[in-house]
């Protein structure tokens, strides 16, 4: 069932003397296709976002990730009310959390 699941799974491990790592413990088929015969990097780059926001997130704890959520939830609607005055017109009003549609 695990194998079912989309994308990746980061997780923390040590290796054979101890130190800490992050692995990116299961992840699709098609990230190791040569560079020449991918026809996109999307892979790579989630990839690569899983495994900075597993390594940043893993020290903080509960608190600590609140309070981020907090900040990044207050940042995302302080942007939209700045682009807002500045002239540019969201595309929805619908609720949301760190991420919303402007027309550029």
């Amino acid at each position: 069932m695990l194998k079912k699941i989309p994308g990746r799974i980061c997780s923390l491990t040590n290796d054979s003397v101890g130190n800490r790592g992050f692995v990116l413990t299961l992840q699709a088929l098609e990230q190791h296709i040569r560079r020449e015969g991918a026809t996109s990097n999307i892979k790579t780059n989630v990839a690569l976002n899983a495994l900075a926001a597993t390594v940043y997130l893993t020290p903080i704890g509960r608190s600590d990730l609140i309070r981020v959520a907090k900040a990044s939830y207050r940042n995302a609607h302080l942007l939209k009310s700045e682009l807002s005055a500045m002239g540019f017109q969201t595309l929805n009003n619908l609720q949301f959390y760190n991420e919303f549609l402007v027309k550029t």
